[in-house]
């Protein structure tokens, strides 16, 4: 997931356009677990978890700079 969203920094992903880039094919996975990763992510950041945003409506993204 942090490697989508550091390719395309600033671009918003759906969960479902991460669950399609991140597990392809037939994986039985539920878009809350995007959610969860996504929180994992931003506790292993630290300081600069504040860099995974989401916006309700258009998903998830990797900031640049602060808003």
């Amino acid at each position: 997931i942090l490697a989508l969203l550091a390719q395309h920094p600033d671009s918003y992903f759906s969960r479902e356009e991460i669950m399609a880039q991140v597990w392809p094919g037939d994986a039985l996975v539920n878009d809350r677990s995007v959610d969860v990763h996504i929180a994992r992510l931003r506790k292993k950041l630290g300081s600069e978890g504040w860099r995974l945003a989401n916006r309700t409506g258009f998903g998830y993204t990797l900031r640049r700079s602060k808003p």
